[in-house]
């Protein structure tokens, strides 16, 4: 205990990075909320599916708490850029994050390591079993949120972690009201970092307003809703990171989801059918994320005057990867709307699911043949056409066989896809689903048949 102690006097005098001091001190495993307090899981659960977690594809998923996502952010991203950098800005946007984070977030305190690790110690039963059940619900309310977190860490991050427990920081001008930038903000040739940057901080301006739609102090208090709250909370995870989001291109891809999520969900027109936007209404955040996307999709940059997005001739270098990042982000909402039918969370599935169908799907397939992802445009346009024309047991080997018939612009950019991927099956099975070709597909088509 002395020694932790000099250390922490070391790093608040002397600057040093916690996270290069040295320490050998046994304490409580890492543990998964979700896994750690369910009594019916075995013994080794909790620190199995806690260093399970680290690496697991479905770690982001759509229903992550606060405290879950404090930790994985604090693991995969923060601790690192603490690790790696000397010092700078990174250091201190990280230091920040992970300070606000468990914090106020979080609800942890200097006394919070402490604590934890007495309950832990009192109620353990055994070295690699988590906590009894019971004793996490005889907690106080506050206290759960800050033991989840805390108990979720690594014994390294926790070491680094520790110190910022201590300090109280706010970011220059997070707490006034901020202008957002009209979109799109995206402007031909501009670099991949500098616009994935801009367009984040577009979003984390909406964000900062929702969470200042009740005064500082009163989103957590009796008088706000569950729902504000609830909002209320995410948002200030989400604006804890913006400072690290210039230096850290990966976190800022996988925060996004979350924020267009939060939007999402605080929309008060969710509009589920997917249907346009009201002519005349005023745009919402979400139909600013649209513009967006349509703007990037397209390659083209705003207007001079308001109007339609104006055409630019020629890619970028860059471009390709503006519009990977999209890809990216959109595949995360697909494989949410997944989990969210598998979990029965029909609310955040139907969010997702209308905004998903708002997105135009030739401009999708477009965009993706345009940087040479073939199957990336007929995994789009075949999603598209199973949901304008849904598969029906006749479509296949049926005694009244019917087939499948394809839009004539649709079925031309499946055969431009199928072509780029050289798979003959599949521009014959296309064939059989068209009235009508073109001389280049008839030669392409001859060609596969050997004539």
């Amino acid at each position: 205990e002395a020694l932790l102690l000099s250390c922490q006097c070391l790093g608040e005098i002397g600057a040093i990075d916690p996270w290069r001091v040295a320490q050998a001190r046994t304490s409580a495993a890492p543990i998964d909320s979700r896994q750690a307090f369910e009594p019916t899981l075995g013994p080794g659960a909790a620190a199995a599916g806690a260093e399970a977690s680290a690496h697991s594809p479905a770690v982001y998923a759509v229903d992550l708490t606060n405290e879950q996502l404090t930790a994985r952010i604090a693991e995969d991203f923060l601790i690192v850029a603490l690790r790696d950098a000397a010092e700078g800005q990174v250091v201190q946007a990280a230091a920040y994050a992970l300070g606000v984070m468990l914090r106020r977030v979080c609800g942890c305190t200097a006394d919070t390591p402490l604590r934890y690790q007495e309950w832990y110690d009192a109620n353990g039963r055994g070295e690699r079993q988590g906590p009894r059940a019971s004793s996490w619900r005889l907690l106080p309310e506050d206290d759960r949120g800050a033991f989840e977190a805390w108990g979720a860490l690594s014994e390294g991050t926790r070491r680094a972690a520790r110190p910022y427990l201590l300090l109280s920081a706010e970011a220059r001008g997070s707490r006034s009201a901020r202008a957002v930038e009209a979109s799109p903000v995206w402007v031909g040739g501009m670099r991949y970092s500098e616009w994935l940057y801009l367009w984040t901080k577009q979003l984390m301006g909406h964000v900062s307003r929702l969470r200042d739609a009740l005064p500082h102090g009163e989103a957590q208090g009796p008088g706000a809703s569950k729902t504000h709250r609830k909002h209320a909370r995410r948002a200030e995870l989400l604006l804890a990171c913006e400072p690290c989001l210039r230096h850290h291109p990966h976190l800022t891809l996988a925060l996004l989801p979350y924020v267009l999520l939060l939007l999402l969900d605080s929309d008060p027109d969710p509009n589920p059918i997917g249907a346009p936007a009201t002519p005349g209404a005023a745009p919402t955040p979400v139909d600013d994320v649209l513009r967006e996307m349509g703007c990037v999709l397209s390659h083209a940059s705003p207007p001079s005057v308001d109007g339609p997005c104006a055409p630019v001739h020629g890619m970028h270098g860059e471009h390709p990867l503006c519009c990977q990042a999209l890809f990216a982000v959109l595949d995360v909402l697909h494989e949410w709307v997944e989990q969210c039918r598998s979990r029965e969370l029909d609310s955040t599935r139907r969010r997702i699911g209308g905004f998903l169908r708002r997105l135009p799907a030739m401009k999708l397939a477009r965009c993706a043949l345009g940087i040479g992802a073939a199957y990336r445009a007929l995994q789009v346009m075949e999603r598209h056409v199973d949901s304008v024309q849904p598969p029906r047991p006749a479509h296949f080997l049926h005694p009244k066989t019917a087939r499948r018939k394809l839009p004539a612009e649709a079925a031309a950019l499946v055969a431009r896809a199928y072509a780029q991927t050289e798979e003959p099956d599949g521009l014959l099975g296309l064939s059989r689903m068209r009235d009508a070709t073109s001389i280049d597909e008839e030669m392409l088509q001859h060609e596969i048949n050997g004539r």
